[in-house]
Order: C-alpha cells, then sequence, then structure tokens
C-alpha cells in the first residue's frame, strides 16, 4: 500500500507568495525568510493497515517574533480539516502541539515551531 506523502503535501498546501514552504534549510536562509520548513517525525504503528497518521513539525522562520507568531497561527488555520492534494487525500489534519516559541541560534530569526498529526490512507 503506498500513502500520500505528507511532507510534499504540506509543501503543496502552505506554499504562498509570502512564504517559502521547504523540506531542507540552506545556509543563505537568513535570507529567504519568511521560511516555513516542514519535517516529518517519528510515528508510532498503527493497528488498522488502511489508516495512517503522521507527525509534521512546522518551523516557522521569520525576522520578527510577531511575524513568526502570526504566519504560524495562519498556517494553522490554513491545515485544519482535510485536503486533497497531488500527494492525495488527507483526511484529517490538526494539532498536536501548538504553535510556540524556540530558541534560536541567531538574534536575528524567530522561529515558531508546532507539530501536527495528518490522518491518511493508502491512494487508489
Amino acid at each position: 500500500m503506498e500513502f500520500p506523502d505528507t511532507e510534499l503535501a504540506l509543501i503543496e498546501l502552505l506554499e504562498s507568495p509570502d512564504a517559502e514552504a521547504v523540506l531542507r534549510l540552506s545556509a543563505d536562509m537568513d535570507q529567504r525568510l519568511p521560511l516555513i520548513h516542514i519535517t516529518a517525525l517519528p510515528s508510532t504503528a498503527q493497528a488498522e493497515p488502511f489508516l495512517r497518521t503522521d507527525r509534521i513539525q512546522v518551523d516557522v522562520y521569520t525576522n520578527s517574533r510577531s511575524g513568526s507568531k502570526d504566519l504560524s497561527e495562519a498556517i494553522r488555520g490554513r491545515l485544519m480539516g482535510s485536503h486533497l492534494t497531488d500527494e492525495g487525500f488527507l483526511d484529517d489534519i490538526y494539532p498536536e502541539i501548538e504553535p510556540y516559541e524556540t530558541p534560536y541560534t541567531s538574534d536575528s530569526i524567530k522561529l515558531v515551531t508546532a507539530i501536527y498529526r495528518v490522518e491518511t490512507r493508502p491512494k487508489r
């Protein structure tokens, strides 16, 4: 059974003219802000073979605290619920951990992190 690639599906859902969504951070990221970084996290095994719940971390990098918080809240609103993407149908997306400010190594970059659960079923 092949399930949707939830990282790529979230890139599709979050890409916008206002912020670039990426799977990998680059050395010049401070010049490309705002930036949305998508990362798959470990998930527990599912009892039902036809359902899967992925855990996805969404990091938002901007140059201001309010910018990171505002973009993170907008992302939360955009992701909630079900979505049809090029990767397949996402049955439900909901926050596991709400957006929170995370310390970052640079004073000029502000980071807000959230973790979402993405429920999927096999592609048809």
